[in-house]
């Protein structure tokens, strides 16, 4: 489900990515199902860089070339959509969206959502 939102709100800009060697593009998408897979709990960029084997600055480079973004700014929008998901569908409540997709400051994913969807996490609820 989470591939599904993925794909349908990140796609790929081959344009950027015909520009790049294919072992860095390879390297950039297994980073980015990295990612997906640790939703919660990511691992640090320079674990991550360690992981597909080149560097932190490289992965952020080349992922920017990619998706238009930085490896964390990734991370930020996946887990926020998930969250909206979650939301949408009526099962948790704000707090627990926020811990399900890795925030630990209801503050912090409040800020993050409403920047990102233009509205607070609550308008996502569905009525009752």
């Amino acid at each position: 489900k989470l591939a599904q939102i993925e794909a349908s709100t990140h796609p790929v800009k081959v344009k950027a990515e015909s520009k790049l060697r294919s072992e860095d593009v390879q390297r950039v998408r297994f980073a980015r199902q990295i990612l997906i897979e640790n939703l919660e709990t990511p691992p640090r960029l320079f674990d991550l860089a360690r992981s597909v084997g080149t560097s932190h600055t490289r992965l952020n480079m080349d992922f920017r070339n990619i998706y238009g973004t930085s490896v964390f700014g990734y991370l930020r929008r996946l887990r926020l959509e998930e969250a909206r998901s979650l939301l949408e569908k009526g099962g948790l409540n704000v707090t627990e969206a926020a811990m399900s997709v890795g925030y630990n400051s209801l503050s912090s994913f409040s800020r993050a959502f409403a920047a990102h969807f233009g509205a607070s996490p609550m308008r996502f609820k569905p009525k009752r």
